[in-house]
């Protein structure tokens, strides 16, 4: 069995282009404006988990 570990930490908003993988954790105000509360990216091939 192989299991993958994905460290989190601060990164640079350039990794996040177009094609990118990602999971965003969102909310939305009064207005309805959708805020991001946290963006998980992929890097280097890797699909950020669910």
């Amino acid at each position: 069995m192989s299991i993958k570990i994905s460290p989190l930490g601060p990164t640079l908003l350039a990794l996040l282009t177009p094609g990118t993988h990602i999971i965003a954790h969102v909310t939305r105000d009064s207005n309805a404006t959708v805020i991001a509360e946290r963006i998980t990216i992929g890097k280097n091939g890797l699909i950020p988990p669910v």
